[in-house]
């Protein structure tokens, strides 16, 4: 059996259609910087971001980063809400 495991990081709202180029897998696995500084904003565009690309993939988790700073210092009980309504895993170290 073969797993084919996608990761990118530091997609800092870049378009992850346009990074991954119709890349498909078993797993997309986002580590980290996924924004500028985590505003919810930025939470809100990733979100969409990651609709875009999700169904490409068996399964999507994501790990945020240093950058998402405000999610974690203004909005911690927010954290896995952008990831999960996306209809993916959110991860946390």
């Amino acid at each position: 059996m073969t797993i084919k495991i996608v990761a990118i990081s530091d997609t800092h709202c870049w378009s992850l259609k346009d990074i991954l180029k119709g890349e498909e897998g078993d797993i997309l696995l986002i580590t980290g910087d996924v924004t500028f500084k985590g505003s919810l904003k930025e939470m809100a565009e990733f979100q969409k971001l990651l609709e875009e690309v999700k169904d490409n993939f068996d399964s999507t988790a994501v790990i945020y980063g240093n950058h998402e700073t405000d999610l974690f210092h203004n909005h911690y009980g927010m954290r896995a809400e952008f990831v999960e309504n996306a209809g993916c895993v959110y991860l946390e170290n």
